[in-house]
């Protein structure tokens, strides 16, 4: 006869266990200063090496914000389950200019992209 082998492994968080939560904040490797960190409620700023830290907190599931200026917004959930830090990447606003863009001219003439490129070659 095979002996049976049953494993279960469970998770408990403590009730009323704290924990640490800082987050930190970066772009391309590098870090974020002054960026609004939201976790629930509870707001904080990035200090110079683009951490926020939100000292301790109870167990559970939270969401998270990060917003910076020249970056999109981060939206994202996190499971505080140990004393963590949690890493946020932001992705920089690329500027895309539209095809409208104008410029002025001498005399004061406003001009679309595509007069502008026929009025540079007529003055050659």
């Amino acid at each position: 006869m095979m002996a049976r082998s049953n494993t279960v492994t469970v998770t408990v968080t403590a009730p009323g266990a704290e924990y640490s939560l800082k987050v930190m904040v970066l772009s391309n490797s590098a870090a974020i200063a002054g960026a609004t960190v939201k976790v629930d409620s509870t707001e904080r700023t990035t200090d110079s090496q683009g951490m926020a830290d939100f000292g301790t907190m109870a167990g559970g599931t939270y969401s998270v914000m990060v917003m910076a200026t020249n970056y999109k917004t981060f939206t994202g959930t996190l499971t505080l389950d140990g004393d963590i830090i949690y890493n946020v990447t932001l992705e920089p606003l690329v500027a895309v200019l539209p095809q409208w863009l104008w410029y002025v001219v001498g005399g004061g003439a406003v001009l679309g992209v595509g007069a502008v490129a026929a009025w540079a070659s007529r003055r050659r």
